[in-house]
This record gives C-alpha cells, sequence and structure tokens, in this order.
C-alpha cells in the first residue's frame, strides 16, 4: 500500500507509517509533502493507494485540496487530520469524499484502521464499478439497512463495542464512547483494560477468557462506585477472532434489590417479634404483679432480697418486650410540628448524668432549622440509640470521649441534617453494611440486643428520611440522619 501524507509534521509522518506498517501493510511505502502543490505533482507521477491531509495546511484548508484533487480526476481515498478545535461535519465529509479523524492524543492509534477501511472499501466499490454494476433499489436498501441497524445499536444505552486479542477497541457504540467524552471513530485501538482503568491477570479478565474459551463468558465488573454486568461473545470480523461486548449498569439495581430484600427481612422480623413479644407478656405480667405483692407483705431481709432480684429481672424482660413491640411497629405514631434542635436537647438531658460520671465532653453545633412534622417521641429514641450506641463505644476505647451533634438545613433539597459524631474505636468495613440490621451486634449480651440501630432506621424512614453511618477504624464514627421538611 502507498499512502500519502499531506502536512508540516514531518515527525507524525514517522509514527503514522511505523503503525501502517505494523497494522497494515508491512511492505507499505509512506510519501510526505508539505504543501499542496507537492502533494499534486506526486498524485501525477505516482499512483497512490490513499492520501491523508492535514485540515492544516500553508495555503489551502485539507478541505479545499481535497475538493482540488476531486476536480482534477483523482478517485483516491482521502482521510482529512482534523484539529480539536475545528469542527467539521460529517455531511461536508460525505460531499467531498473523505473519512476524517480528529487530532487527539489516541488518534495515531486509530489512524491506520481508518485507512485500512476506507482503502478497503474502495477496492470494493472500484471492482463493482469495473463490472459496470448500477446501483440497485436492492442496494440502496442494504445500506439503508446498515445505517438503520447502527442507529440501533447507538441508540442503545448499554456499552457495546467489539475488541481483537490484543484487547484493542474495533468498534463502540455511541453510549460508550460517550462516557469517556469521544466519538466511537477516536476509540478505535484504545485497550480496553486501561480503559476502564481495570488490571487484571490473564486469568481473571473476562475479556481474555472468552478468546481462551472461545464461549459466551458473562461476569459481574466492579469499576469505581459502579457495577456492572459483562456479556462477552466470540465473533469473527474478516476471518479475525474478535469478541463483541455488552456492559450493562446495575449499580441502582443492585442498590434497590439489597434495599428490598431488607425491606422483607424487617417485615418478616417485624411479624415474628410481634407475636413473640405478646406471648412473652402475658406471664410477665404476673411475675411482676406476684413479685411486688410478695414484696409487700413480706418483711424478712434475705427473702425481700431474692424479691428484688426476680422483679428486677423480670422488669428488664419488659422492657425489652416493649423494644420489640417498637421494632414491629405496633404503637401508632403522633406527629406534630417540632424543632428537631429542642428534641436533640430533651434526650441529652436523660444522658446528662451519665455523660458527666463518665467524662464525656458533648459540643452542640446547632444551624437555624426549620419546625418539621414528626413524632417527637419516636425521633428521641432514635436520637437515644445513637447516643447510647456512640457511649459504650467511647466506653470500650477506654479514653476521654467527645460527641459532637450538629444540626443544619440544607435548602436547595429541602432536607435537615443530622449528624452524631464520636471518637470511639470507629466501625470496622467488614460491619458497616451490617449495624442496622436486626439482632446485628458486636457487643457482649449483657450490653445489646443488636435492635437499637435496626429500630433508629425504621422509625427515620418512616418519616421519609434516611440514616447512614461514615466511619474509619481508630478515628470514631459519625452517624447521618436525613430528613424531609414538607
Amino acid at each position: 500500500m502507498k499512502v500519502l501524507v499531506v502536512g508540516e509534521k514531518k515527525k507524525l509522518t514517522r509514527r503514522i507509517e511505523n503503525l501502517l506498517k505494523r497494522v497494515v501493510s508491512p511492505d507499505g511505502k509512506m510519501f510526505h509533502v508539505s504543501d499542496t502543490k507537492e502533494g499534486l505533482e506526486v498524485l501525477k507521477k505516482e499512483r497512490m493507494d490513499v492520501v491523508v491531509v492535514d485540515y492544516k495546511l500553508p495555503d489551502i484548508t485539507g478541505v479545499e485540496f481535497i475538493e482540488r484533487i476531486r476536480r482534477e480526476g483523482f478517485d483516491i481515498p482521502a482521510i482529512l487530520v482534523v484539529g480539536k478545535g475545528v469542527k467539521i461535519k460529517e455531511e461536508t465529509a460525505r460531499q467531498i469524499g473523505c473519512d476524517f479523524v480528529i487530532s487527539e492524543q489516541e488518534y495515531r492509534n486509530a489512524l491506520p484502521f481508518v485507512i485500512e477501511a476506507a482503502y478497503n472499501r474502495y477496492l470494493f466499490d472500484s471492482e463493482r464499478r469495473s463490472k459496470g454494476e448500477i446501483l440497485s433499489v436492492m442496494s440502496e436498501e442494504i445500506i439503508k439497512s446498515k445505517e438503520q441497524w447502527q442507529a440501533t445499536i447507538d441508540a442503545v444505552t448499554d456499552y457495546i463495542f467489539v475488541i481483537d486479542r490484543d484487547s484493542k477497541i474495533r468498534r463502540t457504540n455511541v453510549s460508550f464512547a460517550t462516557r469517556f467524552k469521544r466519538h466511537p471513530r477516536d476509540m478505535i485501538g484504545m485497550k480496553i483494560d486501561t480503559l476502564l482503568g481495570i488490571d487484571m491477570s490473564y486469568g481473571d479478565s473476562p475479556f481474555k477468557e472468552v478468546f481462551a474459551s472461545n464461549t459466551p463468558v458473562s461476569r459481574e465488573l466492579r469499576i469505581g462506585d459502579e457495577t456492572f454486568i459483562v456479556n462477552i461473545f466470540p465473533a469473527m470480523f474478516d476471518d479475525d477472532e474478535v469478541a463483541v461486548c455488552i456492559m450493562k449498569d446495575v449499580t441502582e439495581t443492585k442498590r434497590l434489590r439489597e434495599q428490598l430484600y431488607h425491606s422483607d427481612k424487617l417485615a418478616s422480623i417485624g411479624l415474628l417479634v410481634s407475636g413473640v413479644a405478646h406471648e412473652i407478656n402475658n406471664p410477665l405480667t404476673g411475675v411482676l404483679g406476684y413479685a411486688e405483692m410478695l414484696l409487700s407483705i413480706t418483711k424478712e431481709d434475705k427473702t425481700q432480697k431474692y424479691l428484688y432480684k426476680i422483679y428486677n429481672a423480670a422488669e428488664r424482660c419488659k422492657k425489652f418486650v416493649e423494644t420489640l413491640l417498637c421494632f414491629s411497629r405496633q404503637q401508632k405514631s403522633q406527629h406534630s410540628l417540632e424543632n428537631i434542635n429542642d428534641i436533640i436537647d430533651r434526650t441529652l438531658e436523660v444522658r446528662t448524668y451519665w455523660f458527666r460520671s463518665n467524662n464525656v465532653e458533648i459540643l452542640k453545633n446547632y444551624g437555624n432549622v426549620p419546625l418539621v412534622y414528626i413524632d417527637a417521641q419516636q425521633m428521641q429514641q432514635v436520637m437515644l440509640n445513637i447516643l447510647i450506641n456512640a457511649e459504650q463505644a467511647i466506653d470500650s476505647y477506654n479514653q476521654c470521649g467527645r460527641i459532637v451533634l450538629s444540626t443544619a438545613y440544607d435548602e436547595k433539597n429541602k432536607k435537615i441534617i443530622i449528624k452524631v459524631s464520636d471518637n470511639g474505636p470507629g466501625i470496622p468495613a467488614k460491619h458497616l453494611d451490617m449495624i442496622f440490621d436486626p439482632f446485628f451486634t458486636t457487643k457482649p449480651a449483657d450490653k445489646g440486643t443488636g435492635l437499637g440501630l435496626s429500630i433508629a432506621r425504621g422509625i427515620v424512614e418512616e418519616h421519609g428520611g434516611s440514616i447512614r453511618a461514615e466511619s474509619q477504624e481508630g478515628q470514631g464514627a459519625t452517624f447521618i440522619i436525613e430528613l424531609p421538611v414538607d
């Protein structure tokens, strides 16, 4: 293959020549000229297979040069190299009979493939013309069908692309190219692993596995914070082994599935604990009543001591039953307009003695927040559960404790944001997604039931809000509550 390059960048020409010989034609020859006059003279003396023209030429533009060689009668594939800032429509390129590539960092890798495609298309057209074929209605329908099929692929929001054995991209749809703010043409020749920012060995790469097994491969792939299902199918393009890849973003689907699973689990456990709590409540009432009656008629110190132990144990069971009933939502909500800062203050008063006796410093950073329509009693329980969690974390860490409570109003999203931060040991990353699950706890049996945060989450979500935790081991934990303001 003989390729003529018209442009002033000789260094670029050498790079193109090396790529062309390696990818397209090992015995190919490159001819380079700096201006249009020399270019016309070379075309008149030597038969070229392809001409590559820089848009910026000394005397005229690359478009004008291609128009001139067309007027001179040179029927040759032409490719226009356009600078990144230059705007040229594909319609213009078709009118003057050329392809074009955008001169960006990776375009040199794509250029040999564009040259090869343009040349093959030219050979096909030449053979058809030499046989005196006339473009029939059927041929027009085939072309139209091809364009419609390409439009269909480009309309799909999933990422569709074709790679070769070297993991280099051969084709892409618009959605995949748009993700990287590029035109599909500019993606050709780029390596898929580098592009997606994944470093996988031969055995772990689904893109290489499909070539090794020659069977379809389906894999879940994590890229940053996003999750994709990748389906890869072996195929043949012009006797070359390729792989057709379809990537579907399932990040949101996975999140909703986990949320639905959590809701179903809460509903099932709610029904279970409601029944258990009511069954326990009946005999428990009798234990407490008879213990009180015996305490009132017994004067012996030793007997009273044992009766008090029975009564206290039954009272503890009663509180646990009340927690279970609250968890199963057996109590009706009573909503009213409340100031969240006042609710936090009332909650802190309940734990004032504990804070003082354990040398825990309380810092308040309240913002100017509007009134919100909530159940004050339930929201106080949410704050109390989070504070007790922070207290126990600080106590186990054996240090001078500090709890910071802050409130703010997000006017744009119309939400009140509450943050409770402690300087305890933090939450291990492996536990961070489980702390709101019912009965999940890392505390000893006498320290917690694993229902506090689950109840808090249920209450907040019933109010249309959300709750989450952020933490790093050794750097404390922060609980963030967002409540909508109607």
